[in-house]
């Protein structure tokens, strides 16, 4: 009896799996694209921090979480026929048929309800925040996404709302150095995937309809200009944190790895490389992985000899010059 009640039960690995398969539909790979609401200028007060001011900021990333995977499932609801023709997202959850639409919405449903929930505690700001960054997605999934250029830059302000969130939750002004280079790094992002798109799919027209307004010399002189941009605001964002006259040689220390890490990007956007998923770009390639961690540790270095005064000399020097 126990043996023919067992043939009817779904195995482990089985129950396993299509909770997999549901979860992947929420995206949870893009849920770190959240962190960005801990921008520079937060994180370097993060010590300082009250307890009110992190249970807001780790609120925020939450909600941000649970609202772009209430977002993915919107947009592969409403484009689960265009997902079947892509060579590689005919293989998510909705489009492949592995979840049904009907599970979608539940899950869609729960999303909500726990973003209530938090809204609930959040401060009033914060959940307007988010409230607006639905909105603005909602509106991208539906009739946005089909406008040449505005559809590009969409994107680009959700990571927008999230930075300036982050500052919000510590109850700073946002630093509008630093929103420029949110804006205009995931503007390059964008640039990128649509380019990668353009290139990559035959039917790449019937899958994004937009693309039929865009070719490939537009999109390469949109990269560039959305590069130039980047670098630009960022470099600014650099000299801004240090201003000092003893940090300067931080500024300098930064610059190659800076610019090193938009070539590396432009390297692989021209030579169209993994730019169709910015998220597992940065998640996978090594290079850059050890750009970043080579940054971290000259960067540090130079920091903790500056904590020493091993940079005094420079600030006595721009005292001489001044005096003279």
């Amino acid at each position: 009896m126990t043996h023919e009640i067992g043939l009817f039960r779904p195995s482990s690995d089985h129950l396993v799996r299509r909770l997999w398969q549901h979860l992947a539909l929420l995206r949870p790979s893009h849920w770190c694209k959240s962190l960005i609401a801990i921008p520079i200028g937060p994180a370097l007060m993060i010590g300082d921090a009250t307890g009110p001011a992190l249970l807001a900021l780790a609120g925020t990333i939450t909600m941000f979480s649970l609202a772009s995977a209430a977002v993915y499932v919107v947009n592969d609801l409403s484009d689960i026929d265009r997902d079947r023709a892509h060579p590689s997202k005919r293989n998510r959850p909705l489009a492949s048929g592995v979840v049904t639409p009907q599970a979608a919405l539940w899950m869609l449903a729960g999303l909500l309800a726990v973003l209530v929930l938090l809204a609930l505690v959040l401060p009033a700001l914060l959940t307007a925040i988010v409230i607006l960054y639905l909105l603005c997605n909602l509106s991208y999934s539906f009739w946005l996404k089909h406008v040449p250029i505005v559809e590009m830059l969409i994107v680009p302000a959700g990571f927008a709302l999230r930075t300036v969130s982050g500052y919000v939750a510590f109850g700073v002004v946002p630093d509008p150095w630093v929103i420029a280079t949110v804006l205009s790094g995931s503007l390059l992002l964008t640039v990128g995937k649509r380019r990668d798109e353009l290139r990559r799919v035959k039917t790449s027209a019937d899958h994004r309809p937009v693309l039929r307004h865009y070719s490939e010399p537009l999109l390469d002189a949109y990269l560039l200009v959305a590069a130039v941009a980047c670098l630009g605001t960022g470099l600014a964002t650099m000299i801004q944190f240090f201003d000092a006259v003893d940090q300067r040689v931080l500024f300098f220390i930064s610059l190659p790895f800076a610019v090193y890490l938009f070539k590396r990007y432009l390297l692989l956007a021209f030579a169209g490389t993994g730019t169709g998923n910015p998220t597992r770009l940065l998640l996978s390639d090594r290079t850059i992985h050890v750009a970043f961690v080579f940054w971290a540790v000259v960067l540090g270095s130079s920091a903790l000899l500056d904590s020493f005064g091993t940079f005094d000399g420079i600030a006595a020097l721009e005292a001489a010059h001044a005096a003279h």
